[in-house]
């Protein structure tokens, strides 16, 4: 039996098993992420100096702020959940990363691999997600967002947010 702390669907699949199944939030839920966005989260990782992390230690007290961990993947319909969250179609990771000057930097470097970019600067973490731009189109959505006191601020790019995000925070 192979054991790693991260596990892509494809290898779960084949049985490969978490290492400690306690010290490590929310991964069961990475598993069902599919290959491309795990994929693509591994290269933004590389590029932006982040170690590819699925999920923060329990033990850690600053677990959902370590820089690379993955805070969610997939997810099934549950309270809190917005119905057409990429999310739910398995198209979305959430990634801590830091404050409002990280989430910019690691930002840029994400639109190479990654077509929308969402911001929560209070938690210190970026959504990034593959949904298609006719499905955007379709429920309205927009390039990048940033949530901030619980509202949410849509713009057409990246930089937008990003302006926005400095103000705000």
């Amino acid at each position: 039996m192979i054991y790693f702390d991260f596990i892509p669907p494809h290898l779960a699949n084949l049985g490969v098993k978490r290492q400690t199944p306690s010290a490590v939030a929310d991964l069961k839920t990475i598993w069902a992420t599919p290959y491309p966005v795990v994929t693509n989260y591994k290269a933004l990782c590389k590029e932006a100096g982040m170690k590819v992390f699925g999920g923060a230690s329990l033990e850690h007290p600053n677990r959902f702020i370590v820089p690379g961990a993955v805070t969610s993947g997939y997810r099934d319909k549950v309270v809190g959940t917005r119905s057409m969250s990429p999310h739910l179609h398995g198209m979305a990771i959430d990634v801590a990363v830091g404050g409002p000057e990280e989430q910019a930097r690691v930002a840029r470097i994400a639109t190479k691999y990654f077509n929308r970019v969402g911001f929560y600067p209070l938690s210190g973490f970026l959504h990034l997600d593959l949904m298609p731009d006719a499905w955007v189109q379709k429920y309205n959505g927009t390039r990048s967002w940033v949530r901030v006191h619980g509202k949410y601020h849509g713009f057409d790019s990246m930089l937008g947010a990003i302006e926005f995000m400095q103000e705000a925070t």
